[in-house]
């Protein structure tokens, strides 16, 4: 519904309106069609067993560690992206090391909250590559600051250590919204249920509440997405690429210059 509202605005409105928040609209229906399509996300209904777009399902949502395991995979994926980016554009200086060594870090951090979130085991090598991630990303931070700057590095970077590890679990968040879009749509489905369909005014109000409440729960759905999507990439992207965002200081109870 979204993707063809998406397209009837770029065929009525497309020639007046910016073309990016356009084709960002189009990129958010379309992998939000794939990703229901591979989690079997069909309006909250258990797909049976001989359905043909089961076979198409790779991943259980039903399964939470599963689930979970790919939120984690995205927050790896994401954040040495940032990392990757900070290389290339400090290759001529020690900062491309040092940004090496926190690649490192968010790689053992990724392991490390699979360890303690799901229980899988930890790998060997995984402490090895931990100490020289830190020695790397440390040392090479500090060369070419003096006086406060280097004292401020020095107190700042076990907290950065620290924060890699609860960007990577940041990225729950996903599954969250997503399990809680999945327990919405149940939840409708189930009540209608209960109205049932024995009649043609329990079938109305039936229909009615599975209208309702899906509409909602898509609009929510998109919401979510939206606003998750602005977060991590805003805070845990962001932070990570050493980008810094502008703005006014909030400030409600300043009182008007009008006044």
């Amino acid at each position: 519904l979204f993707l063809l509202a998406t397209i009837g605005v770029h065929i009525w409105k497309g020639k007046v309106i910016p073309k990016q928040p356009l084709y960002l609209m189009y990129v958010l229906n379309i992998s939000m069609i794939i990703w229901g399509v591979l989690t079997g996300a069909y309006f909250g209904v258990n797909l049976p067993q001989h359905a043909f777009v089961k076979k198409f399902v790779i991943l259980d949502t039903a399964n939470f560690g599963e689930t979970v395991y790919f939120c984690f995979c995205v927050a790896l994926a994401q954040l040495l992206i940032a990392h990757i980016w900070n290389v290339v554009r400090y290759i001529n200086s020690w900062n491309a090391l040092a940004e090496v060594g926190r690649a490192g870090i968010v790689i053992t951090m990724y392991f490390v909250a699979n360890f303690l979130i799901l229980s899988k085991p930890l790998p060997g090598f995984v402490i090895y590559l931990g100490i020289i991630s830190i020695v790397l990303a440390f040392v090479f931070s500090c060369i070419g600051k003096k006086g406060e700057a280097l004292v401020g590095n020095i107190f700042q970077f076990p907290f950065s250590v620290i924060n890699s590890f609860g960007d990577i679990a940041s990225y729950i968040r996903l599954f969250a919204v997503g399990y809680a879009s999945m327990a919405t749509a149940q939840a409708f489905n189930s009540l209608a249920l209960n109205v049932g369909f024995n009649n043609i005014l329990a079938g109305f109000f039936a229909a009615i509440i599975l209208i309702l409440g899906h509409s909602l729960n898509m609009a929510m759905g998109g919401l979510a997405v939206l606003v998750h999507g602005l977060r991590l990439n805003m805070l845990e992207f962001s932070g990570h690429l050493g980008q810094e965002w502008s703005g006014e200081k909030y400030n409600p109870l300043k009182r008007s210059k009008d006044v």
